[in-house]
């Protein structure tokens, strides 16, 4: 024996209904953590890598001239969804720290660290030779050519 449903249409419609109604509400308890979490968030943004201030302020600027409209819906949306906006610059500098932390290292694997040294004096005695001097290296005179090897050549743009 087979159960089926002959109206389909109304169960997926209040399952739809359903599942929107609780991602509304996971949705809202996010915001609202985020909220809360939004101080924390730009701070440690603001230490782990300040630059994505600047480069969220610079975007908005630009956006600003290029396209007005554009520009204060961004910067609306920016004051609305702050909390968001926190999160997201949190990730973004996370990303840089992490990025520069792993090419800091590579360098590091590559060229290496630097070495300790120890300076030492050079103590010159009166035992040691002196240095001959280097002897001079004479240069051949160049060949000179004679008048009639470049009459060949001259004729070629006549």
């Amino acid at each position: 024996m087979t159960f089926s449903f002959r109206s389909n249409g109304i169960w997926s419609l209040l399952v739809m209904v359903l599942v929107l109604v609780g991602l509304f509400y996971l949705a809202r308890g996010v915001y609202i953590v985020l909220s809360w979490a939004t101080p924390v968030l730009l701070i440690a943004a603001a230490v782990l890598d300040y630059k994505v201030f600047v480069r969220f302020a610079r975007y908005v600027i630009r956006l600003l001239q290029e396209s007005p409209l554009l520009g204060v819906l961004v910067v609306v949306l920016s004051v609305v969804a702050l909390p968001l906006l926190a999160a997201m610059l949190f990730f973004q500098a996370l990303a840089s720290y992490q990025s520069d932390r792993i090419r800091k290292e590579l360098e590091r694997r590559t060229q290496g660290e630097w070495a300790e040294y120890e300076e030492v004096e050079i103590v010159e005695t009166a035992d040691e030779p002196e240095q001959p001097a280097t002897p001079r290296i004479e240069r051949p005179e160049p060949v000179k050519r004679r008048p009639d090897d470049t009459a060949d050549y001259e004729q070629l743009f006549d």
